[in-house]
């Protein structure tokens, strides 16, 4: 069986099949959804905004257990989380706020999303918010096990996995780590060679703590030299647009694609156009690179593959992208480094799976990737009952 991640197989769209149906039935006839926690520096760049929803309206396969603050103003990014989840549609999700790093340059030491906040407190949200997010990192993996791991999809610079798993390291035993990292042979100009990946290099000596880790599973990579190249663009965009519209998902007010568009309006008029990439972007129509939503689309497909059965679809092998086994470390410079694949290096190193080129063009690739995280974004956020 395949999964409707695979390019061609989309939720909704118009003039493709609606594999709906499919993942439902096998849906309900699985018991379990894999545990999730959500690692973001959310606010610097609006990907990881973009990422958080597609997490919100993927119910069927994630259990979200956690969303953390990472790096810089932690407390600033854990509002923006909030406010993201309680007007977006899934006000019960934790909350927990991360170690803060100095501020450097970021506005607000959050980055363009900042002004989005408004007024909003984090007394405003209903869910639970941990202070101490750390903490509550620690009890989800503490409470998961190697045949029922937490899966962490990690989209920023690596202090909070460093600090849990620097201090107790058997509990990667627990987790599938699925991470939006790394350089692998590109930069992000998609040409080589090889550059410091930002979420490395924000905190190199973290990145080598958490790539050192001995996982239960090879922990996944999204290096730059694909997710950088991804952004929404063209028919997904504007199917983007009409849901953020009113033309589509589910009834609450406001629906996830709306709150979704709003911020990164923000975000690009507060500082994010100048960010780069590869197409050019605005509101109107485009989205900027999607490097951390990229991520969160393998970790759905990796879900499906581990929940379903699907054969399009594992740990090692995602729709539009080839991903190699490779053993990874992380130099002192912040440059991720590739190991021999045998010798005394390679007993150092371990093994990741890096979603390194496109199994398709790229630009056939992003617009599968793209259309099919709108049509689950169009949706809205959704959750099964606990049980």
């Amino acid at each position: 069986r395949k999964s409707p991640c695979a390019a061609g197989g989309r939720m909704r769209g118009r003039g493709h099949a609606l594999p709906l149906v499919v993942s439902l039935v096998a849906l309900f006839a699985s018991a379990s959804r894999v545990k999730l926690v959500v690692d973001t520096d959310i606010g610097q760049n609006c990907d990881d905004a973009w990422a958080l929803s597609y997490v919100m309206s993927r119910g069927d396969v994630f259990d979200l257990r956690l969303v953390l603050s990472s790096s810089r103003n932690t407390t600033g990014r854990a509002l923006l989380a909030a406010k993201l989840l309680a007007l977006g549609g899934r006000p019960d999700v934790p909350v927990g706020i991360g170690t803060p790093t100095p501020l450097g340059e970021q506005m607000q030491g959050v980055g363009p999303e900042w002004p989005w906040i408004g007024s909003f407190t984090l007394k405003d949200y209903p869910g639970k918010v941990a202070s101490d997010g750390l903490a509550a990192l620690e009890a989800e993996l503490a409470a998961a096990s190697p045949s029922n791991p937490v899966w962490v999809l990690g989209l920023a610079p690596m202090g909070n996995l460093a600090a849990v798993l620097g201090s107790r390291p058997e509990l990667a035993l627990n987790a599938r780590l699925v991470a939006m990292s790394g350089s692998i042979s590109a930069g992000y100009d998609l040409r080589p060679p090889a550059v410091p990946e930002y979420n490395v290099a924000e905190n190199v000596t973290a990145a080598q703590t958490v790539y050192g880790m001995t996982w239960g599973t090879p922990a996944v990579t999204a290096p730059i030299d694909t997710s950088a190249f991804f952004q929404v663009t063209g028919d997904a965009y504007r199917r983007f647009l009409e849901a953020a519209g009113g033309g589509g998902g589910r009834q609450e007010e406001p629906p996830l694609a709306r709150v979704l568009l709003e911020n990164y309006r923000v975000w690009f008029e507060h500082g994010g156009s100048s960010h780069g990439a590869m197409r050019p972007f605005s509101p109107a129509n485009a989205s900027s690179a999607m490097f951390d939503l990229q991520t969160a689309y393998m970790a759905a497909c990796a879900a499906e593959g581990a929940l379903f059965g699907w054969t399009n679809c594992t740990q090692h092998r995602y729709p539009a992208l080839d991903s190699l086994p490779l053993r990874l470390v992380v130099d002192a410079s912040g440059y991720t480094r590739v190991q021999p694949s045998a010798g005394a290096q390679a007993g150092e190193a371990q093994l990741f799976f890096a979603a390194t080129n496109f199994s398709m063009p790229r630009e056939a690739a992003s617009d599968a990737m793209g259309a099919h995280v709108v049509d689950w974004i169009a949706r809205g956020a959704w959750s099964l009952p606990a049980p």
